[in-house]
Formats: structure tokens, C-alpha cells, sequence
């Protein structure tokens, strides 16, 4: 999973260490939704909406790049992620960019290559994600684009989110997978350690 140090500079604009926006909101949208690449990547036009209570995304799809075709979700579930003022109007402008702007069907992160029918595909995305991180000195080999999914799990549960409320926020079909996702040491478990052994100490 990432530091939070890392995720500051990874989304940072002034660092510009991705290939182009679409490539940036891809990123930053993984980090703040906990979504799977192929959910984002799935994204037509269509799913993302404004509300009286703000911006949101539907989450229904996944694009399967071996049979080249949108899918069920891995758990075959939908859902609806609200996302903040401001990453919505990133997906706004996004979306204003796009020739195919005006088509509900289009994919958001369309392929330049085959047009609004496909989107792009998840090899180019990883490479350019490897690219940004050999940018920013984060080499860890294990680092991939599924990590942000990762610490979007772990730093809500540090933040106090149960096990329950991970697994509606994961979209996880048992609390097994979310102690996978979020059992993770970060420096918050650390700080709750040292906290236990002081208070122990007191209470003895």
C-alpha cells in the first residue's frame, strides 16, 4: 500500500508525473472511490451523475479486456460511489475534452486508438503508472494499480470505519477479503500499539 507521504506526491499537479489528466484521474479516481481498475476503466458517460447531494458514479460494470466487452462486476453487484465536489469537476472537464462528449454510451477514458467503443486498456494504464512511480523514487515491487484499492481500505479503517463498513464501502462478498484488503500495518496501528503498551503500563 502507499504512504501518505506518497500519495501527496503521486497526486500532487505540480509533480506532473502522469502521462496526461485522463491518466491522473484515472489514478487519483482508484485512490478516492476504492474501485477496481476495470470498474474505472469500465466508466461510460452515463454512470457518472449530478444529484442534489452531489456528484456520484454508478458502478455497474467491469471491462473485461480478454473478451474485449463490458461485464458484471467481480461480484456481480452494483453500486453508487458519491465523489467530492472537486473530483467531479475533474470528471467534468474530463468529459468536456472527450469528441465523444455527447454520446451517453461513450467511455470516459476512451481508447484514442478504436474510439468511444473501447477504453483504454489496462496494460497502457499500468505502464504509465509504473512509469510515474519510477518518477517519484517509489520502486517497491509490489506496488501495483490494485494497491490504491489497498490503502483506500486501510486508512478508512484506521479512521475507524468497521469491518462492516469496509465490506459496503469494498464491495466484498465477506469480511475474509476486507481483512485481506486492510490488514495492512500502517503508521496510524503502530501509534495505537505504542498507545496500548502506555496504557497498560498505567493500568498495571
Amino acid at each position: 500500500m502507499f504512504t501518505n507521504s506518497e500519495l501527496k506526491r503521486i497526486f500532487d499537479e505540480r509533480e506532473n508525473v502522469f502521462n496526461n489528466e485522463r491518466y491522473a484521474l484515472i489514478n487519483e479516481l482508484l485512490f478516492k472511490t476504492g474501485c477496481r481498475i476495470g470498474e474505472i476503466l469500465a466508466l461510460q458517460i452515463k454512470d457518472f451523475r449530478q444529484t442534489l447531494n452531489g456528484y456520484e458514479l454508478f458502478i455497474g460494470s467491469n471491462y473485461d479486456f480478454r473478451e474485449h466487452a463490458l461485464g458484471p462486476t467481480k461480484t456481480k453487484r452494483e453500486d453508487v460511489v458519491p465523489i467530492t465536489k472537486k473530483l467531479g469537476e475533474k470528471l467534468i472537464h474530463c468529459i468536456e475534452q472527450s469528441p465523444f462528449k455527447d454520446d451517453p454510451e461513450a467511455f470516459i477514458f476512451y481508447s484514442p486508438k478504436f474510439g468511444k467503443s473501447k477504453p483504454l486498456s489496462y496494460a497502457i494504464v499500468n505502464r504509465d503508472f509504473q512509469i510515474a512511480m519510477k518518477k517519484l523514487g517509489i520502486t517497491r515491487k509490489n506496488l501495483t494499480l490494485h494497491s490504491y484499492r489497498h490503502t483506500y481500505a486501510s486508512m478508512l479503517r484506521d479512521a475507524g470505519y468497521s469491518d462492516s463498513e469496509l465490506q459496503y464501502l469494498t464491495r466484498h462478498d465477506s469480511i475474509d477479503l476486507v481483512y485481506h484488503y486492510a490488514n495492512h500495518v500502517t503508521p496510524a496501528m503502530q501509534r495505537k500499539k505504542i498507545a496500548a503498551a502506555e496504557l497498560i503500563d498505567e493500568l498495571a
